[in-house]
């Protein structure tokens, strides 16, 4: 009886580690390193302080976080507000593309279509719960790092046939 627990001690420790080393091997904990655009945004980890143009004088949080071995960043816009969204980017192919989960309660996507230095230019490349040619949605938006505490976002809304431009200042605070 003995050598049976012994037997069987030693199957599941032996089954343990290989299945522990075969898992490990499958998901390495390396961080991901991709476009030169999603390396940029990794770059704005932390938190800032935002003041937008719709918004005067109110002063909202914007956080950065990246996530899955360094392949996507996930953004969180006026953090805690009733209209909090949230934009998640990552490479498509190569591209940086972001899916922007908006409070209008639709999820346009958007690809970087140019990135001079230190800005990245996204335009409209789909999206769900939009029409885009009749439904209020964001049709851009342009990213400029103006140094690693200052960033500034222009969002595009695509209206009722009209453009309206929205500005939002970031500061960095951690």
């Amino acid at each position: 009886m003995k050598s049976k627990i012994t037997l069987l001690t030693t199957a599941i420790t032996l089954f343990a580690t290989v299945f522990l080393y075969t898992y490990a091997g499958e998901h390495p904990e390396t961080n991901h390193t991709g476009s030169k655009e999603l390396e940029m945004m990794k770059s704005l980890a932390g938190q800032w302080n935002a003041d937008s143009s719709s918004m005067p004088g109110k002063t909202l949080l914007i956080t950065y976080e990246v996530t899955s071995s360094g392949s996507a960043v996930v953004e969180t816009l006026f953090k805690g507000e009733p209209f909090e969204m949230v934009t998640i980017y990552s490479d498509d192919e190569g591209t940086l593309s972001m899916n922007h989960f908006c409070s209008l309660k639709n999820q346009p996507r958007m690809k970087v279509e140019s990135a001079p230095e230190n800005m990245l230019h996204f335009r409209y490349s789909g999206g769900t719960n939009i029409d885009s040619k009749v439904d209020a949605h964001m049709h851009a938006m342009d990213l400029t790092i103006i140094d690693e505490n200052t960033v500034q976002h222009a969002w595009s809304l695509f209206k009722d046939g009209e453009t309206s431009i929205n500005q939002i200042q970031l500061t960095r605070i951690l």
